[in-house]
C-alpha cells in the first residue's frame, strides 16, 4: 500500500474530524459523528443555495458569459460529503437546471454563442462530475484498505523523515492511549519518548539506506507506562526513488519480554538450586548421552571429556563393566537403576559414589531424557567400615571374656581327653609287660589315645579359633553339629549347675555362615538359660535344646533359617517364650 495515499487520505479525513479542544479535551465517537453530520447539513445547504443562485443569474441577467459553469461548485461541494449516488443525482440535476436555464434565458436561444455557452457549461459539468466520482471511488477503496490496518492489533505509524506523525491507525491508539486528532503533526519520537540500544537519528539512516529496519524499542504510552514494542519500519519513496515517508508498525511485546525475563529468572534459580544441591546431578538424552552436569561435578574435581565415553573416563576399571551392564539394561527397559561405584577425582583419588537415574517421558510415555545424581558415599562407607570393625572387636572381646567365663568347662573338656590318654598309656604298658604281651589290647589302648588326642585337638583349635581376631568366613556347616560342640564346651558348667539336657535334633541342617559367630550365638543362650535357673530347685532345672526347619520364606544369612535352642523350665515365663530371640528380651 502507498503511503502517501495513506498520509493524504488521513489530511483528507482530518477536516472531518474534528481536533481536540485547547483543553485536551478529546470528542466522543459520537459527538464526532453529530459534528460531521451538521457539517453535511450545511454544505447541502450552501450547495443548494448556490444552485439557486446560479440558475437565478442565467435565467433572468443577460450576459454573455456562461454563468452555469458555476454549477461544478454545487457538484463539487456535494460530492464531498455525500454518497455516488447523492453525487450524480446532484451532477443530472445541475445539468437539468443548465438547460433549463438556456431554454427561459432571455434573447435567442439558437444564436451561435449561447449555444456555445450551454454545451460548455454541460461538459464541464459532467466533466468535474466524472472526476469527483472517481475521486470518490479512490477514497473509497483507500478507506477500505485504511479500515483493514485498524482490524489489526498492531500499531502502525506513519510519519515524514523529521518524525511528524501523517498517519495514526487505531492500534496505535489503542496501544500509546492518544487519539489521531491528538498526534498529527507531532514528533512521534519526542511523543512517545523512543528509546534504544542506538540513537533514533543512527536507526532513522540505517532504514532509508536499506529501506527497512526492524528491532525492540521502548516507548511511553499516554498514561506513563512504558511499553515494549518490536518495531519494523518500511521507507515510502517516491517515483525518483527518494525516501519520502516512514511506515511503522510496531507489536507490543512486553508481556512477552516480562515472561521472557521471569522465565530467564525461574531458569537461574533453578539453576542455581540445582548447584547447590550437595550432590553430582547430570542429565543424559535418551540414548545415555551426557550433555548437562551440575556446578558439584567441579566442585568434587570430575573432569568428563566429550569423546562419548564419559563414564569409562572416571569410573573405576572394576566397577565400570557392571556399572555399563546396569545402564544399557536401564535404557533397554526404561526403568530407573542405581549402582554404587567407585569414581575418579581429577586428583587421581577415587572416591565411592551411589550412581542412579529415573526417565522423563512424555505424554505418550517416550523417554525424553535422563535425570541423574551421583551421591558421595565415602565418608559414610569409611564409617561403615569403621563401625564394622568396632563390631569385630566388640564381638572379639566378647568371645575373650566368655572364655574367661567358661575356663572351668574348658579346662574340665581339655583334661577328659588328656586323662583318658594317660590311663590308655598305661593300660598299654601293663599290656606290653606281661609274659605274653597282649598286642590286641595294646593296639585297642593305641587307637584310644589316638581319639583323645583328635579330640583334645579339636577342643584346642575351637577355642583358639573364639579366641583369634578374624574376619568373618561364610561356608556351609552343618547346625547340628555346630550345636552339639557348643554343648561340649559349656558341658561342666550344666553339670555343676544340676541341669538336665535334653536335645532333639532334625536329620540335617545344612546352613551357611561363620562357625565362630555360630557358636558364640549358641554358648550365650546357653550361658543365659544356665543363669536364669539359677533359683530354680535343681531337681527342676531341664534344658531342652531342639533344631527344626522353618520356612525359607523368612530366611536371612542362611539357607534356612533353624530354631536353635529351646527352653523349658519354670524359670522361663510364657510370655517371654515368643521374645526369647528379641534383642534386649530377657528374665533375670
Amino acid at each position: 500500500m502507498d503511503i502517501d495515499r495513506l498520509q493524504t487520505r488521513q489530511a483528507d479525513t482530518k477536516g472531518a474530524r474534528p481536533s481536540s479542544a485547547d483543553d485536551g479535551h478529546v470528542k466522543s465517537p459520537s459527538e464526532i459523528e453529530r459534528t460531521a453530520m451538521k457539517q453535511q447539513r450545511l454544505i447541502y445547504s450552501i450547495a443548494m443555495v448556490l444552485g439557486i443562485v446560479v440558475f437565478a443569474i442565467d435565467v433572468m441577467v443577460p450576459v454573455n458569459v456562461a454563468v452555469a459553469v458555476l454549477y461544478v461548485v454545487v457538484v463539487l461541494m456535494v460530492a464531498s460529503v455525500a454518497s455516488q449516488l447523492l453525487t450524480v443525482a446532484a451532477a443530472w440535476t445541475c445539468v437539468s437546471l443548465t438547460i433549463i436555464g438556456f431554454l427561459l434565458a432571455p434573447g435567442d436561444q439558437i444564436a451561435p454563442a449561447s449555444l456555445a455557452r450551454c454545451v460548455v457549461s454541460v461538459i464541464a459539468i459532467i466533466t468535474v462530475s466524472a472526476l469527483a466520482l472517481r475521486n470518490q471511488s479512490s477514497k473509497a477503496t483507500l478507506q477500505k484498505q485504511v479500515d483493514l490496518l485498524n482490524l489489526t492489533h498492531d500499531a502502525i505509524v506513519g510519519y515524514d523523515l523529521e518524525g511528524r506523525i501523517t498517519f495514526w491507525s487505531q492500534g496505535a491508539q489503542r496501544l500509546y492511549g492518544w487519539h489521531e486528532p491528538e498526534v498529527l503533526g507531532k514528533d512521534i519520537h519526542e511523543l512517545t519518548k523512543t528509546d534504544s540500544t542506538l540513537p533514533i537519528s543512527e536507526l532513522v539512516k540505517g532504514a532509508l539506506e536499506s529501506s527497512g529496519w526492524k528491532g525492540e524499542l521502548t516507548r511511553k504510552a499516554r498514561d506513563g507506562r512504558s511499553v515494549v514494542v518490536s518495531s519494523r519500519w518500511n521507507v515510502s519513496r517516491d517515483k525518483w526513488g527518494q525516501p519520502v515517508a516512514i511506515l511503522s508498525t510496531d507489536s507490543d511485546v512486553t508481556q512477552a519480554k516480562s515472561l521472557e525475563s521471569e522465565l530467564r529468572r525461574q531458569k537461574e534459580e533453578l539453576a542455581s538450586i540445582v548447584d547447590a544441591i550437595p550432590a553430582m546431578v547430570w542429565s543424559a538424552s535418551d540414548a545415555g548421552r551426557l550433555f548437562y552436569r551440575n556446578q558439584r561435578w567441579s566442585d568434587f574435581g570430575v573432569d568428563v571429556g566429550d569423546d562419548g565415553a564419559e563414564w569409562r573416563d572416571i569410573l573405576h576399571p572394576d566397577d565400570f563393566d557392571a556399572f555399563e551392564i546396569e545402564w544399557r539394561n536401564a535404557l533397554m527397559t526404561g526403568e530407573s537403576f542405581e549402582i554404587s561405584a567407585r569414581v575418579q577425582l581429577t586428583s587421581g583419588e577415587y572416591r565411592y559414589m551411589i550412581i542412579g537415574a529415573a526417565p522423563l517421558r512424555d505424554a505418550d510415555g517416550r523417554i525424553l531424557r535422563w535425570y541423574g545424581v551421583n551421591t558421595d558415599i565415602e565418608e559414610r562407607r569409611r564409617a561403615e567400615l569403621a563401625l564394622e570393625k568396632s563390631r569385630a572387636e566388640l564381638a572379639h572381646v566378647t568371645r575373650i571374656t566368655m572364655l574367661g567365663e567358661l575356663a572351668a568347662s574348658i579346662a574340665h573338656e581339655v583334661t577328659q581327653p588328656l586323662a583318658a590318654i594317660v590311663t590308655a598309656g598305661e593300660a598299654g604298658l601293663r599290656w606290653l609287660n606281661r609274659e605274653v604281651p597282649d598286642l590286641d589290647e595294646v593296639r585297642f589302648g593305641i587307637e584310644q589315645i589316638t581319639h583323645d588326642a583328635r579330640r583334645a585337638t579339636e577342643i584346642i583349635r575351637q577355642i583358639r579359633s573364639m579366641a583369634k581376631r578374624r574376619d568373618p568366613d561364610a561356608v556351609v556347616l552343618d547346625l547340628n553339629e555346630v550345636v552339639e560342640q557348643s554343648v561340649g564346651l559349656v558341658r561342666r558348667e550344666l553339670q555343676s549347675h544340676s541341669i538336665e539336657v535334653s536335645q532333639s535334633y532334625a536329620t540335617t541342617l545344612p546352613v551357611c555362615g561363620d562357625r565362630v559367630q555360630l557358636q558364640q550365638v549358641i554358648i550365650n543362650l546357653l550361658m543365659n538359660a544356665i543363669q536364669a535357673m539359677s533359683n530354680v530347685a535343681s531337681s527342676e532345672r531341664r534344658l531342652e535344646m531342639r533344631s527344626s526347619r522353618i520356612p525359607s520364606s523368612i530366611l536371612s544369612v542362611a539357607t534356612e533359617a533353624v530354631d536353635l535352642v529351646a527352653f523349658k523350665s519354670k524359670a522361663f515365663p510364657r510370655s517371654l517364650k515368643q521374645r526369647k530371640m528379641f534383642p534386649f528380651a530377657q528374665i533375670r
